[in-house]
Protein backbone atom coordinates (compact mmCIF):
# COMPACT_ATOMS: atom_id res chain seq x y z
CA UNK A 1 0.00 0.00 0.00
CA UNK A 2 2.00 3.47 -0.97
CA UNK A 3 2.55 5.65 1.92
CA UNK A 4 2.08 9.10 1.63
CA UNK A 5 5.94 10.42 2.57
CA UNK A 6 7.06 13.90 2.20
CA UNK A 7 7.86 15.76 -0.85
CA UNK A 8 11.48 17.37 -0.22
CA UNK A 9 14.30 16.21 1.75
CA UNK A 10 16.97 17.68 2.64
CA UNK A 11 20.40 17.15 3.85
CA UNK A 12 23.03 19.15 5.11
CA UNK A 13 25.92 19.57 6.75
CA UNK A 14 30.02 19.10 6.06
CA UNK A 15 31.94 16.96 4.36
CA UNK A 16 30.54 13.91 6.07
CA UNK A 17 27.22 14.64 4.23
CA UNK A 18 28.97 16.57 1.46
CA UNK A 19 30.12 13.12 -0.36
CA UNK A 20 31.40 15.47 -2.77
CA UNK A 21 28.13 16.48 -4.28
CA UNK A 22 27.66 18.15 -8.23
CA UNK A 23 26.83 22.10 -7.65
CA UNK A 24 25.41 21.96 -11.19
CA UNK A 25 22.43 19.90 -10.89
CA UNK A 26 23.81 16.71 -12.83
CA UNK A 27 21.10 14.15 -11.72
CA UNK A 28 24.68 11.77 -11.74
CA UNK A 29 26.50 13.74 -8.89
CA UNK A 30 23.88 16.08 -7.09
CA UNK A 31 23.50 13.40 -4.02
CA UNK A 32 28.00 13.27 -3.43
CA UNK A 33 29.03 9.23 -3.07
CA UNK A 34 28.06 8.84 1.04
CA UNK A 35 25.07 8.05 3.68
CA UNK A 36 22.65 10.95 1.77
CA UNK A 37 23.12 9.31 -1.58
CA UNK A 38 21.55 6.08 -0.57
CA UNK A 39 19.08 7.23 1.37
CA UNK A 40 18.05 9.66 -1.78
CA UNK A 41 18.23 6.26 -4.04
CA UNK A 42 16.28 4.55 -1.35
CA UNK A 43 13.23 7.48 -1.49
CA UNK A 44 13.08 7.73 -4.81
CA UNK A 45 13.46 3.72 -6.12
CA UNK A 46 10.89 2.84 -3.31
CA UNK A 47 8.29 5.42 -4.06
CA UNK A 48 8.68 6.07 -7.72
CA UNK A 49 4.65 7.74 -7.52
CA UNK A 50 5.38 9.91 -5.24
CA UNK A 51 8.69 11.50 -6.79
CA UNK A 52 10.28 12.47 -3.55
CA UNK A 53 12.63 15.50 -4.20
CA UNK A 54 15.95 15.23 -2.16
CA UNK A 55 18.47 17.83 -1.94
CA UNK A 56 22.16 17.90 -0.73
CA UNK A 57 23.31 21.52 0.39
CA UNK A 58 26.12 19.90 2.36
CA UNK A 59 29.88 21.75 2.13
CA UNK A 60 33.03 20.46 3.14
CA UNK A 61 34.76 22.00 6.22
CA UNK A 62 31.89 24.02 7.58
CA UNK A 63 31.19 23.96 11.36
CA UNK A 64 27.84 25.26 13.04
CA UNK A 65 28.84 28.93 13.15
CA UNK A 66 29.21 28.70 9.14
CA UNK A 67 26.28 26.74 8.64
CA UNK A 68 24.19 29.28 11.08
CA UNK A 69 25.65 32.17 8.78
CA UNK A 70 24.42 30.52 5.28
CA UNK A 71 21.09 28.72 6.83
CA UNK A 72 18.68 30.87 4.46
CA UNK A 73 20.28 29.86 1.80
CA UNK A 74 21.01 26.01 2.38
CA UNK A 75 18.23 25.16 3.85
CA UNK A 76 15.55 27.96 4.63
CA UNK A 77 15.32 28.80 0.72
CA UNK A 78 14.44 24.81 -0.06
CA UNK A 79 11.94 24.90 2.58
CA UNK A 80 12.81 20.99 3.20
CA UNK A 81 10.09 18.83 4.90
CA UNK A 82 12.60 16.62 6.17
CA UNK A 83 15.71 17.93 7.25
CA UNK A 84 18.74 15.60 7.87
CA UNK A 85 21.57 17.67 9.48
CA UNK A 86 24.51 16.72 10.61
CA UNK A 87 27.50 19.53 12.00
CA UNK A 88 30.12 19.42 14.87
CA UNK A 89 33.34 17.77 13.95
CA UNK A 90 34.04 20.94 12.38
CA UNK A 91 33.27 22.87 15.51
CA UNK A 92 35.80 20.71 17.20
CA UNK A 93 38.75 20.85 14.78
CA UNK A 94 38.12 24.61 14.77
CA UNK A 95 38.27 24.85 18.84
CA UNK A 96 42.58 22.52 18.95
CA UNK A 97 44.04 24.40 15.13
CA UNK A 98 47.04 26.05 15.42
CA UNK A 99 45.93 28.19 12.36
CA UNK A 100 42.17 29.97 13.33
CA UNK A 101 41.57 33.40 15.06
CA UNK A 102 40.76 33.67 18.78
CA UNK A 103 37.35 35.04 17.43
CA UNK A 104 37.16 31.83 15.01
CA UNK A 105 37.78 29.40 17.99
CA UNK A 106 35.18 31.38 20.55
CA UNK A 107 32.46 30.53 18.17
CA UNK A 108 33.33 27.16 18.08
CA UNK A 109 33.32 26.41 21.84
CA UNK A 110 30.79 23.93 23.06
CA UNK A 111 28.46 26.73 24.26
CA UNK A 112 28.78 28.25 21.03
CA UNK A 113 27.74 25.07 19.31
CA UNK A 114 24.80 24.76 21.53
CA UNK A 115 23.48 28.20 20.69
CA UNK A 116 24.23 27.49 16.80
CA UNK A 117 22.28 24.39 16.69
CA UNK A 118 19.14 26.34 18.83
CA UNK A 119 19.54 28.89 15.88
CA UNK A 120 19.38 26.34 12.81
CA UNK A 121 16.63 24.37 14.70
CA UNK A 122 14.76 27.74 15.80
CA UNK A 123 14.62 28.79 12.02
CA UNK A 124 13.53 25.78 10.60
CA UNK A 125 10.68 25.40 13.23
CA UNK A 126 9.26 28.71 12.35
CA UNK A 127 9.40 28.34 8.68
CA UNK A 128 7.30 25.23 9.06
CA UNK A 129 5.85 24.27 12.44
CA UNK A 130 5.78 20.33 10.95
CA UNK A 131 8.77 19.94 9.48
CA UNK A 132 10.27 16.99 10.62
CA UNK A 133 13.97 17.04 11.71
CA UNK A 134 16.56 13.77 11.61
CA UNK A 135 19.79 15.05 14.07
CA UNK A 136 22.81 13.38 13.55
CA UNK A 137 25.17 13.06 16.85
CA UNK A 138 28.72 13.86 15.34
CA UNK A 139 31.45 11.77 15.99
CA UNK A 140 35.96 11.35 15.92
CA UNK A 141 37.89 8.47 16.62
CA UNK A 142 41.36 7.75 16.87
CA UNK A 143 43.14 6.02 14.22
CA UNK A 144 46.58 4.56 13.86
CA UNK A 145 48.23 4.43 10.69
CA UNK A 146 48.37 0.74 10.20
CA UNK A 147 44.61 0.70 9.97
CA UNK A 148 42.49 -0.05 7.38
CA UNK A 149 40.86 3.09 5.10
CA UNK A 150 43.54 3.09 1.65
CA UNK A 151 42.94 1.84 -1.53
CA UNK A 152 44.12 -1.52 -2.72
CA UNK A 153 44.42 0.33 -6.00
CA UNK A 154 47.49 1.87 -7.37
CA UNK A 155 47.78 5.24 -6.49
CA UNK A 156 50.45 8.36 -6.68
CA UNK A 157 52.64 8.91 -4.03
CA UNK A 158 50.62 12.35 -3.17
CA UNK A 159 47.16 11.53 -2.90
CA UNK A 160 48.92 8.71 -0.64
CA UNK A 161 51.13 10.99 1.41
CA UNK A 162 47.75 13.36 1.45
CA UNK A 163 45.60 10.46 3.27
CA UNK A 164 48.25 9.66 6.01
CA UNK A 165 49.52 13.14 6.76
CA UNK A 166 45.12 13.54 6.90
CA UNK A 167 45.12 10.98 9.40
CA UNK A 168 48.17 12.27 11.73
CA UNK A 169 47.02 15.87 11.75
CA UNK A 170 43.62 14.47 13.18
CA UNK A 171 45.56 12.81 15.46
CA UNK A 172 46.85 16.07 17.24
CA UNK A 173 45.46 16.89 20.68
CA UNK A 174 43.89 13.69 20.43
CA UNK A 175 42.68 13.61 23.96
CA UNK A 176 40.90 16.57 24.12
CA UNK A 177 39.30 16.02 20.58
CA UNK A 178 37.85 12.62 22.21
CA UNK A 179 36.89 14.50 25.31
CA UNK A 180 35.33 17.61 23.41
CA UNK A 181 33.23 15.60 21.13
CA UNK A 182 31.29 13.42 23.58
CA UNK A 183 30.21 17.12 25.15
CA UNK A 184 29.09 18.04 21.68
CA UNK A 185 27.25 14.66 21.43
CA UNK A 186 25.34 15.37 25.00
CA UNK A 187 24.81 18.59 23.43
CA UNK A 188 23.25 17.20 20.39
CA UNK A 189 20.87 15.06 22.71
CA UNK A 190 19.78 17.89 24.41
CA UNK A 191 18.81 20.39 21.53
CA UNK A 192 16.94 17.63 19.52
CA UNK A 193 14.82 16.42 22.90
CA UNK A 194 14.34 20.57 23.21
CA UNK A 195 12.87 20.77 19.23
CA UNK A 196 11.67 17.81 18.59
CA UNK A 197 13.85 16.08 16.84
CA UNK A 198 14.76 12.23 15.87
CA UNK A 199 18.73 11.43 17.72
CA UNK A 200 20.52 9.91 13.99
CA UNK A 201 22.56 8.19 16.78
CA UNK A 202 25.70 7.52 14.85
CA UNK A 203 28.29 6.88 17.37
CA UNK A 204 25.84 3.72 18.62
CA UNK A 205 25.94 2.38 15.28
CA UNK A 206 29.78 2.70 14.72
CA UNK A 207 30.40 0.70 18.53
CA UNK A 208 27.76 -1.91 16.94
CA UNK A 209 29.78 -2.34 13.85
CA UNK A 210 33.07 -2.07 16.01
CA UNK A 211 31.71 -5.97 17.21
CA UNK A 212 32.45 -6.97 13.91
CA UNK A 213 35.62 -4.87 13.11
CA UNK A 214 37.94 -2.36 14.02
CA UNK A 215 36.84 1.78 13.73
CA UNK A 216 39.56 2.05 10.69
CA UNK A 217 36.97 -0.20 8.46
CA UNK A 218 34.53 2.22 9.10
CA UNK A 219 35.79 5.28 9.51
CA UNK A 220 39.33 5.73 7.51
CA UNK A 221 40.69 8.77 9.30
CA UNK A 222 38.74 8.94 12.25
CA UNK A 223 36.01 11.36 10.74
CA UNK A 224 35.18 10.11 7.43
CA UNK A 225 33.75 7.10 6.69
CA UNK A 226 34.45 4.67 4.49
CA UNK A 227 32.18 2.90 2.09
CA UNK A 228 30.66 0.28 5.07
CA UNK A 229 30.63 3.11 7.65
CA UNK A 230 28.01 5.12 4.53
CA UNK A 231 26.02 1.94 4.77
CA UNK A 232 25.93 2.35 8.54
CA UNK A 233 24.90 5.66 8.84
CA UNK A 234 22.32 4.92 6.22
CA UNK A 235 20.87 2.37 8.84
CA UNK A 236 21.00 4.49 11.17
CA UNK A 237 18.57 7.29 8.95
CA UNK A 238 16.39 4.22 7.80
CA UNK A 239 15.45 3.18 11.21
CA UNK A 240 14.51 6.98 11.99
CA UNK A 241 12.79 6.69 8.63
CA UNK A 242 10.48 3.99 9.33
CA UNK A 243 9.48 5.71 12.81
CA UNK A 244 7.61 7.97 10.12
CA UNK A 245 5.33 5.89 8.14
Amino acid sequence: MMKNIPARWLFCGDSITDGGHSLCGDPNHIMGHGFAFIAASFLAAEYPQLMPKSYNTAKSGINSAQLLASWDERVLDIAPDVLTLLVGVNDTLTLFSDEKTPLQKSLATPEAYRENLRGMLFLARKQNPQVHIMLGVPFYYHLDDSLPGLSDRPCDIPEREFTLNTRRDYRKNREEKLADIKLRQEIVREVGDEFGADILDYPAAFARGMEQAPIGYWVWDGIHPTVAGHMLMFKCWLESFRKML
